[in-house]
């Protein structure tokens, strides 16, 4: 039989990625396993492509981060 030890659940805090939590969930509950859940924020930087404007997405940056952590 396989062992689970870690379960990773991506999340986009849509409907669907609920539904997938509680399937993570629900799996390593009886695995017994840790539940690890990921939010990939996007990088601004890797958009702007003029590198003048790069400080200017600073503080969009900051924002974007600061909500995926809340």
């Amino acid at each position: 039989m396989i062992r689970l030890t870690k379960v990773l659940v991506a999340t986009d805090f849509g409907d669907a990625a609920e539904v997938a939590l509680a399937y993570g969930r629900e799996l390593g509950r009886c695995f017994g396993a840790t539940l690890d859940v990921l939010h990939v924020a996007d990088n601004v930087y890797t958009r702007v492509g003029v590198e003048g404007l790069v400080a200017a997405y600073s503080d969009m940056q900051k924002e974007i981060e600061d909500n995926a952590r809340a």
